[in-house]
């Protein structure tokens, strides 16, 4: 059994089927892709594993425990972290301080405690502040924690919000067209810290259109067209796969 188990899931907007009786595994410890065209139920997938839609039909289970269904909340609390195909960030905060908001929801003090600064929460602050410093080393901006997340160039707003993900402690951790609007030097930068976050035992899923980037650092990947899975399997098998080429990669791939 995999760390993320999809198993016959459907998921129907209003007559329109976005995914079809989809079912595939996500093993601990691998990167995993996720590719297709536009419209073909990739962020609906990341929607439903991170809880913002409950599957039509179908289950997805984490660490073998059956998820579909839950609160969002929730689902991070259990480990699951994510990024967004557009950038969600406080961008009025800095990026230390959005880095803080995705800890938080692993933080035991609450209102009263840190108000009355209790010698227990504030030791507990201190101890995030310096987690969020040592993931914003991690991303490469250790140079930007008090500036403004709006001030930040595009591609910083793109690792901070995978920092702010690996702020939950996730063993699983999302990502949603990360390279998207990156150069090719913060490409090559991105990839170094997928890597390194696999390194440090964290599952990824990786939705990406940038086809260098996933024949690169994929093990293993998935590709829809229309809501149903046309082929699985390691990169090199995939981009063979005559389904995919047609539908997706085009002859020159």
């Amino acid at each position: 059994m995999g760390i993320l188990e999809v198993r016959n899931v459907s998921q129907e907007f209003g007559g329109l089927l976005a995914l079809d009786r989809l079912s595939f595994s996500v093993e601990e410890g691998e990167i995993y892709g996720l590719i297709g065209p536009n419209g073909a139920g990739k962020t609906t997938l990341f929607n439903l594993i991170t809880g913002i839609y409950r599957p039509t039909l179908g289950e997805i289970l984490f660490k073998g425990q059956v998820i579909s269904g839950l609160k969002p909340y929730r689902i991070a609390e259990v480990g699951i972290g994510r990024t967004f195909q557009n950038v969600r960030l406080f961008k009025k905060l800095s990026a230390i301080d959005n880095v803080r908001v995705g800890m938080h929801s692993r933080s035991r003090a609450g209102f009263f405690s840190s108000v009355l600064h209790f010698p227990w929460a504030n030791r507990e602050e201190k101890q995030m502040t310096e987690k969020c410093r040592e993931l914003l080393e991690m991303v490469g901006l250790s140079d930007k924690t008090m500036e403004l997340a709006g001030s930040l160039a595009y591609g910083e707003q793109r690792c901070l919000e995978i920092a702010r993900a690996m702020a939950l402690s996730p063993s699983l951790v999302l990502l949603d067209e990360p390279a998207a609007g990156m150069n090719a030097t913060e490409k090559e930068e991105l990839l170094s810290l997928i890597r390194r976050i696999r390194d440090l035992g964290v599952t990824v899923l990786l939705v990406e259109h940038d086809m260098n980037v996933v024949m690169n650092i994929c093990d293993r990947m998935i590709v829809l067209n229309y809501g149903s899975k046309i082929a699985e399997g390691p990169p090199d098998f995939v981009k063979n796969d005559e389904k995919v080429i047609q539908s997706y990669l085009g002859v020159d791939m």
